[in-house]
């Protein structure tokens, strides 16, 4: 299984984040916002 790093993916990088959960990807997150971050995740 891949991994990456996302810096900032809360905001407009979040398509990309889950585009790369669908792609099997593991991905972490690194984000500033507590509730976007929370909003992504569920």
């Amino acid at each position: 299984m891949e991994h990456a790093l996302v810096i900032g993916g809360t905001g407009m990088l979040s398509d990309t984040v889950h585009w790369l959960v669908q792609q099997n990807y593991r991905v972490s997150v690194i984000a500033r916002n507590q509730m976007r971050m929370k909003k992504m995740i569920d």
